[in-house]
């Protein structure tokens, strides 16, 4: 799967990143260094803000552990977490990142 973390500092993103590569949460992170224009709907209409995103890879056994532990040990420093399906992989590249993850 692909995680996916949106924050308003890339400084938040390094953190939390460093804290699941640290966990075996995920095998590799990218942080897109420039703030991306994030819209969303409230009670009074749409606002807007500007985000960071993390995008990791990892296998989505580890969703609920990465979700406890960002939750957990990150609260308020996160806007937005959720994962996407990698429907196809290299295979080398496949066996790398599993390696790298902890066994589920």
């Amino acid at each position: 799967m692909t995680l996916h973390i949106l924050s308003k500092t890339k400084q938040d993103l390094k953190v939390i990143a460093e804290e699941l590569l640290r966990q075996k949460l995920v095998s590799h992170v990218t942080i897109e260094g420039q703030q991306k224009e994030y819209m969303y709907n409230e009670k009074k209409g749409i606002a807007s803000t500007h985000l960071y995103r993390l995008k990791g890879l990892s296998k989505s056994l580890l969703f609920k552990k990465i979700n406890d532990c960002v939750r957990k040990n990150f609260a308020g420093k996160f806007t937005l977490l959720y994962s996407e399906p990698i429907i196809m992989m290299d295979s080398e590249q496949t066996d790398d990142m599993i390696k790298a993850l902890l066994k589920t």
